[in-house]
């Protein structure tokens, strides 16, 4: 071994052993299957890959038996923490089995475990996360994204700091197979593990989401007072909460108000390829908020429609369904929106119970007997106004740029409300104080609700526990799709949407370890009372449309006031006789360019 190899092997192992002490892993790296030699090589480097500047092979000879690591020289022209980074990175991989090693997506744990204990100033710390994102870019399995540079830090906030810890110990556990792992496979499992491992609430935690679960506007010191704690507790619980990124608030936007309206689709499609066909049709569209496939032959779309093109989207909708031959089961809007949270059977410091039959008892018992409706839990709604849009002088609201910003922030961390005034003193405006971004956010806040455009519907947890989602499309007329809902209220979470025709869409979000048995019985008790409905599972990280929200600046005209509608808004539709195009649905027949 040259000076500088030994060198180069001196400073991997003086790495390796600070990692072993902080991650409480035993100094395994002297087996015979973990990294032994580090040595400089001619390889060019390429940022192409997470294990980018180094290869490596497995030789067996007496005096260098294991697996071998060739470093490019190309890092040693490269800033010099560039090449301490990538020391970083091997030092955790040797601490691997070959198995995992050789997956490119480990090498992700290592380069994050750089950032986590290199002695880096802040912008070499910028150019380090930069390089990281180039060369582990986010990819798209079919239920999740993996996108470590986003996902590993935020995760180690959930996990208060404990995630290489966590990760290596249950890495370790798993047993080589025959064949070698594929990178699909690591990134699903790490992305389920990942969701499986949380801290649990704690009682006072409960105390607070509970409360947060009843009120529509929040002010931090009634809430305090409410509760019986100092402010400055409440605010170090509920900043910790969103420092470990589980706790969010959502707000209700009502979407008629600034000229929306959302219309719930869906198509029978028998056909595979034509499912395809029909949904890259909605795709196009830049007002399509979800596209969803209830079963193989259900696709299910949400659009947002601007109120006067409602008949122009209809019209095309109905010359689609024509001249593609399918069904058209559905096409209403939606009226109400339902939230509730029920922490009843959360134990603190623990979590959610392991068996869930005995919650849904009382499903049973509600849907098989007559209960008069005062009897039946009440459940938190929020209803779309379509009676404002008679009023066409005041509604649609006019939007501002300032409105976007807000809109963009409908899942966000809590912000204090009463601290923070409408608008500047009367003091600071008579010295020419100007208004603060604080302050104008705010005042948009309060215009919007002034108006009935936005209220807090509730709260968003992630990561404590909930991995499944249990989505159910429910075919009844309103009554019972009440009924349903009522029934379900003791189930952790239940969200959903009631339609204008009465049918509905509930998601239920349980834990992995009871989904089996929670579907199973839910079918039965449907089938036993003979309510259509039709069920999905996914996991709760697989997001049902990846279209950014239709609730975009860009599609809308500031000066005209108005949401944007082209002839190329709408996907042609070109129907042809004798050779001769006679009708094209993707027009603007209308003439306008604005809703």
């Amino acid at each position: 071994m040259s000076p500088k190899s030994r060198e180069l092997m001196q400073r991997f192992l003086r790495k390796q052993d600070r990692l072993t002490t902080e991650l409480v892993i035993d100094s395994l790296f002297r087996k015979k299957d973990r990294i032994l030699y580090l040595a400089w090589s001619d390889n060019p480097l390429f940022y192409d890959r997470p294990r980018f500047g180094a290869i490596e092979t497995q030789r067996v000879d007496p005096l260098h038996s294991g697996w071998h690591v060739a470093i490019s020289r190309g890092l040693k022209d490269a800033d010099s923490y560039i090449l301490d980074w990538v020391l970083w990175r091997e030092a955790l991989l040797g601490l691997l089995l070959p198995h995992l090693r050789h997956i490119p997506e480990a090498a992700d744990l290592g380069l994050y475990a750089g950032l986590r204990y290199g002695n880096y100033n802040e912008h070499e710390y910028n150019v380090l996360t930069k390089i990281w994102k180039k060369v582990s870019p986010p990819q798209n399995y079919q239920h999740y994204i993996y996108d470590a540079p986003l996902g590993f830090p935020l995760f180690d906030q959930v996990v208060t700091g404990t995630f290489l810890y966590r990760t290596l110990h249950w890495l370790n556990t798993l047993r080589p197979t025959s064949t070698p792992l594929a990178s699909s496979t690591y990134t699903s499992a790490l992305e389920r593990w990942m969701l499986e491992t949380h801290t649990p609430l704690t009682t006072t935690e409960l105390r607070i989401l509970r409360a947060l679960n009843k009120i529509t506007t929040l002010h931090q010191s009634k809430l305090a007072k409410q509760l019986q704690m100092t402010p400055s507790a409440l605010s170090q619980a509920l900043n910790k909460l969103a420092q470990r990124h589980l706790l969010r608030l959502y707000h209700f936007i009502n979407l008629p108000l600034i000229g929306l309206t959302p219309q719930e689709i869906i198509l029978r499609i028998p056909n595979q390829k034509k499912c395809r066909q029909i949904s890259s049709f909605f795709s196009e569209i830049c007002y399509t908020w979800l596209i969803n496939f209830i079963r193989r032959d259900l696709l299910h779309c949400r659009v947002l429609i601007p109120n006067r093109r409602r008949k122009t989207f209809n019209d095309w909708l109905e010359e689609l369904v024509i001249q593609n031959k399918i069904s058209l089961l559905m096409n209403v809007q939606s009226s109400e929106i339902i939230n509730n949270w029920n922490f009843s059977s959360y134990i603190p410091e623990i979590g959610w119970p392991q068996d869930f039959l005995v919650i849904l008892e009382k499903s049973r018992t509600i849907l098989s007997e007559e209960i008069p409706a005062e009897e039946l839990p009440k459940m938190y709604s929020l209803k779309f106004s379509y009676n404002f849009l008679q009023n066409t002088q005041k509604f649609p609201i006019q939007l501002n740029p300032e409105d976007f910003v807000y809109f963009k922030r409908d899942h966000r961390i809590i912000l204090s409300t009463d601290r923070v005034t409408a608008q500047p003193s009367l003091e600071a405006r008579s010295a020419g104080l100007a208004e603060t971004a604080h302050m104008k956010f705010r005042r948009q806040i309060r215009k919007l609700e002034k108006n009935n455009v936005s209220r807090l519907q509730g709260l968003i947890l992630y990561h404590v526990g909930l991995n499944t989602v249990i989505q159910i499309y429910i075919f009844e007329p309103r009554d019972i799709t009440i009924q349903v809902l009522q029934s379900l209220h003791t189930l952790p979470n239940i969200s959903g949407v009631i339609l204008e025709n009465g049918n509905g869409f509930v998601f239920l979000y349980v834990p992995n370890h009871s989904a089996v048995d929670v579907l199973s019985m839910l079918q039965k008790i449907f089938s036993n009372q003979e309510i259509d409905v039709a069920f999905q599972v996914k996991p709760s990280w697989q997001g049902m449309t990846g279209f950014e929200s239709p609730i975009q600046p860009k599609y809308y005209d500031f000066d005209a006031k108005k949401w944007i509608w082209t002839e190329n808004t709408l996907p042609k539709i070109q129907v042809k006789k004798g050779g001769k195009v006679v009708l094209n649905m993707g027009k603007d027949v209308e003439g306008g360019t604005f809703c």
